[in-house]
């Protein structure tokens, strides 16, 4: 061999931790009546967290898997956050956006009145039934037939009355 031992030689090499990209949504409004599942992930597959600004609107818990449930607590807003901490090879990264709670849409179940003959069974006890389970009161088209006070509606005299099952 014609050569000696060459000096070895060192080159610095950094390797910079990757960015994730995010799988997030949230959406931007719920109704009271109904909770919703998300399913928030990152390209790194690494573990979330979900947070709420405010547990007085809608709190959010873990669920099945990597997914996580918000449960309305009442109508206003939230600021909801998605976060992963990142780990020695990936940069952090979160996300966050308001959420508004919605009043919920509710039916009320009113059962048709048979008919009545004046002077028999002059109180008729009424009963109506919203889906929210709020209280429903009653109201009547013409006092001068049937008064309704509470949920006992009163004959006053032969004739034909609207009686209107509705929520303030």
């Amino acid at each position: 061999v014609s050569y000696k031992p060459a000096t070895s030689v060192d080159q610095s090499l950094t390797v910079n931790k990757a960015n994730q990209t995010p799988f997030f949504y949230i959406p931007p409004s719920i109704p009271f009546a109904a909770g919703t599942g998300i399913g928030p992930s990152t390209s790194a597959s690494l573990p979330v967290i979900v947070t709420s600004s405010n547990a007085a609107v809608a709190t959010v818990a873990p669920a099945a898997g990597n997914s996580w449930f918000f449960t309305p607590v009442s109508v206003g807003t939230t600021t909801v956050t998605i976060s992963q901490a990142g780990n020695a090879n990936y940069n952090p990264v979160s996300l966050t956006a308001d959420m508004a709670v919605t009043k919920a849409n509710q039916t009320i179940t009113f059962n048709a009145l048979a008919s009545k003959t004046f002077g028999v069974d002059n109180t008729i006890g009424l009963t109506a039934v919203a889906s929210s389970n709020l209280e429903v009161e009653y109201g009547t088209s013409d006092s001068n037939i049937a008064t309704v006070v509470a949920s006992a509606l009163t004959v006053k005299k032969a004739g034909s009355v609207d009686i209107t099952a509705y929520q303030i």
